[in-house]
């Protein structure tokens, strides 16, 4: 489960990049998109997905926002009644657990530590020789945001990287696309961490 369309397409083409995937149906992991964080950790949800018998392994990738630990005890309280080992806290490793035939994974994007969302991970991924361009774009934003743009500062990486993706040639890649198209560097070490946690969870 993911909470949008550009989380699930950037998770794709991360992994892709270090695994083999199916571009057709069945596609090797079933990305699901949410429409909200309350529309994904919801009781009667979750009770439903734990009941699908072909289901075996469930993740959770969902944004830190501002505070990751507090994502992350929501998670657990909410996991717990299925899952009675899940950990209190998690680590910068992700967090897997399990019951008598179903595994659960959970990560909080960035990093499971700091604030932020999954375009703050991505924003990471910039190569070396595209970083004069991010730079700029991340100064526009700020001087923008300074002159009254209404951009809320959950939301900046996302402005940030928006922008920087805007000035590639050509303009307007989708993060997915991004990644597929090299602009982002999948192997860069920041990615290292949410590949290893996704391929333990899924057995990849």
């Amino acid at each position: 489960m993911v909470e949008d369309i550009d989380a699930k397409h950037s998770i794709i083409h991360l992994v892709k990049a270090h695994v083999e995937w199916s571009a057709q149906e069945p596609y090797t992991v079933n990305l699901r998109v949410g429409k909200s964080v309350g529309d994904i950790l919801n009781r009667d949800y979750v009770g439903l997905l734990i009941k699908e018998r072909e289901l075996r392994t469930l993740g959770f990738v969902l944004d830190a926002d501002d505070n990751a630990a507090g994502r992350y005890q929501r998670c657990a309280a909410l996991f717990r009644e299925w899952f009675p080992a899940i950990p209190d806290r998690t680590t910068v490793d992700g967090v897997i657990t399990e019951n008598s035939d179903k595994r659960l994974g959970i990560w909080i994007m960035p990093d499971n530590v700091n604030a932020g969302d999954i375009e703050t991970l991505l924003s990471t991924l910039v190569p070396e020789n595209r970083k004069a361009l991010w730079e700029a774009a991340v100064r526009v934003v700020r001087e923008i945001r300074q002159n009254g743009s209404p951009c809320r500062d959950c939301h900046v990486a996302k402005a940030n990287l928006f922008t920087w993706l805007a000035w590639q040639d050509p303009p307007g890649h989708a993060p997915g696309t991004a990644i597929r198209a090299n602009l982002l560097d999948a192997n860069a070490p920041p990615a290292e961490g949410f590949v290893r946690w996704f391929r333990r969870l899924y057995e990849l």
